[in-house]
């Protein structure tokens, strides 16, 4: 039954999902790990799909930077 139904919904499925495009953007929040201060880094697309985070004890923009270049090519 899997193999006639199956596969059919899960195409449709992930053709129906959003995909990520060439416009994204970071967004940067504070959150409290363990009662420390950390920098929350998120790659976020056009749709606001979140592509990815990295959290740092210190506010470095640039590694920030580097590292989601980096993953997203």
């Amino acid at each position: 039954m899997y193999d006639k139904f199956g596969g059919p919904f899960a195409r449709e499925a992930k053709a129906a999902r959003r995909k990520p495009r060439n416009t994204r953007h970071t967004a940067e929040v504070f959150v409290t790990l363990r009662g420390e201060r950390h920098l929350l880094w998120r790659a976020i697309d056009q749709h606001d799909t979140e592509l990815d985070l990295l959290v740092q004890k210190r506010c470095d923009k640039a590694v920030a930077k580097r590292f989601f270049c980096r993953l997203l090519r």
